[in-house]
């Protein structure tokens, strides 16, 4: 499989590493198939990975171990620990948290099609009203039942 949505030869050097965009009649003579045009892109996350891998390593390798009765204790912001650090948390702590990304979720899906809604038309409009619909009758839902009242 080749090639065959890149543009005109445009040299991208902001960042002065000399990035090149190839017409498709250049990949098409140099032959480079899909999966050679992402080489580049497997090769920094995998070197991201080994580097990573390789800080935690030596992190753990020579760094101090001396254990003391106030490394042993529980932060809390510079200010002396009260209690244990096993506290339970209520069940609405959770059902705020969880909802809180649902609602999160939500937004990341809704930016990208409301940036493109004037190209994707009436079906991509209906979709995501349906998406909502069901993402307020969850919160009513949840409203409903008390989940997040905080008493």
């Amino acid at each position: 499989m080749h090639i065959n949505h890149l543009f005109i030869n445009q040299k991208l050097d902001k960042f002065g590493i000399g990035l090149y965009r190839y017409s498709n009649n250049y990949l098409l003579e140099k032959n480079i198939t899909v999966l050679e045009s992402y080489l580049p892109l497997i090769f920094m996350v995998v070197f991201g990975f080994v580097v990573a891998l390789i800080f935690l390593i030596l992190s753990e390798w020579l760094g101090a171990r001396r254990s003391t009765a106030g490394k042993k204790t529980t932060y809390e912001s510079g200010m002396e620990p009260v209690g244990t650090a096993r506290e339970r948390f209520s069940i609405k702590f959770y059902m705020v948290a969880v909802s809180f990304i649902v609602f999160d979720i939500e937004v990341v899906f809704m930016y990208p099609w409301a940036v493109q809604m004037s190209q994707l038309g009436l079906t991509a409009f209906i979709s995501m009203m349906v998406f909502i619909i069901i993402l307020l009758a969850g919160l009513y839902y949840e409203i409903k039942k008390g989940g997040l009242k905080w008493d």
